[in-house]
């Protein structure tokens, strides 16, 4: 797959608050190094974009899907936010109306419907894949 984030279950047994804070400061930061940076950034979804994959994508310029990938904010369905900025980056991505209808619900979507949605700027072909 794409990337997956970080196992939540594990962190949540073994991460304080104030490492949790860490983290995402971390993240956070990154991730904006990669949003500006002076090239050109592209996530190849293969598979599947969950979690802090989702937001590791947002932060890219361009999202090519597999056909047969699928892509879920699962944090938002655990009463998580999206602490990485990915859903201030999906609400500039897609708009505010649709970013509200997508994000609180974590529902788990295709990449067809990622590429009606304004997610994924390509889906590829089973042939491409």
């Amino acid at each position: 797959g794409f990337c997956s984030g970080a196992d939540l279950s594990v962190l949540k047994d073994s991460f304080t608050k104030e490492d949790g804070v860490l983290m995402c400061h971390f993240m956070q930061y990154t991730l904006y190094g990669l949003r500006n940076l002076p090239q050109v950034s592209v996530a190849a979804i293969e598979r599947f974009a969950v979690g802090g994959g989702t937001e590791l994508s947002l932060s890219c310029d361009f999202r090519v899907f597999s056909h047969n990938s699928w892509f879920h904010m699962v944090q938002t369905k655990m009463g998580l936010t999206t602490g990485w900025g990915g859903g201030s980056r999906l609400t500039k991505l897609v708009g505010r109306q649709k970013a509200l209808a997508l994000l609180p619900g974590g529902r788990r979507m295709t990449a067809e419907e990622c590429l009606r949605n304004g997610i994924a700027d390509k889906v590829c072909s089973e042939d491409e894949s």
